[in-house]
């Protein structure tokens, strides 16, 4: 079994102990005596590396390297193709230290789905990572790839405009649109940027948008606080705002 495969694998024993989240007792030999196999963010990626348990989200950092993952990719708002089996840290956005509860680590499961263990749900589970990374506050993420590569950086000769049709560019919400398109199909507007989001109103291709804010693909369209996305990859005839 690959070194991905086997972390993912032990990742889901963990989540089929199943183990509880503690800060304090972290390392799975239930110390505190009190019936419950715990561990915390770090402590549970560490096991599924099989490396020591004392590691923590700043010192996995220098550790990773040496285990064969490369950093691929470290921002505030980046972009990066995540893959099944990448080591995803979070960070303050303001790069300070991501000690304690100030930062966490997760292991990629696929391009859109991850696995940790967390406080808020006591224990290992496996989400839709774009959502938790939006409800966490979206934090910096420091990428470690096992064999990776560090990641392309866009090319001077590329505009700022172009950066920002790009499908996979990340931009902040702002108060004014960075583009206006129009939708080349028939669509029906998502609450959230997700495909199983609430569908709400429906607008015919042809209908032209602004957008305001883009996150993983989708694009917040209308308003800077709407409650309105759209996949961007269906806008074309893009302007300039």
């Amino acid at each position: 079994m690959s070194k991905i495969e086997s972390s993912i694998a032990r990742m889901h024993h963990l989540q089929s102990i199943p183990v509880h989240y503690d800060m304090g007792d972290r390392y799975g030999n239930d110390a505190d005596g009190d019936g419950r196999i715990e561990f915390d963010c770090s402590s549970a990626v560490s096991y599924a590396l099989e490396i020591s348990l004392n590691n923590n989200t700043e010192s996995l950092q220098q550790v990773l390297p040496t285990i064969g993952y490369a950093k691929i990719h470290d921002a505030v708002d980046g972009t990066f193709d995540s893959r099944r089996g990448d080591v995803v840290i979070w960070a303050p956005r303001d790069g300070s230290s991501s000690l304690g509860a100030f930062g966490h680590i997760l292991i990629m499961t696929g391009e859109n789905t991850a696995i940790h263990c967390n406080y808020g749900m006591d224990g290992v589970t496996e989400n839709d990572y774009n959502y938790i990374w939006d409800l966490n506050g979206r934090p910096r993420e420091i990428v470690f790839r096992e064999s990776g590569t560090p990641a392309l950086t866009p090319t001077q000769t590329q505009s700022e405009f172009d950066r920002e049709l790009d499908v996979n560019t990340r931009l902040n919400k702002s108060d004014k649109p960075y583009y206006e398109g129009t939708l080349t199909t028939d669509y029906y507007v998502e609450a959230g940027p997700r495909i199983d989001s609430q569908d709400k109103e429906f607008l015919p291709a042809g209908t032209r948008v602004r957008v305001y804010e883009k996150l993983n693909g989708w694009a917040r369209i209308n308003h800077p606080d709407s409650a309105q996305w759209v996949e961007d990859k269906y806008l074309d005839d893009c302007v300039d705002m």
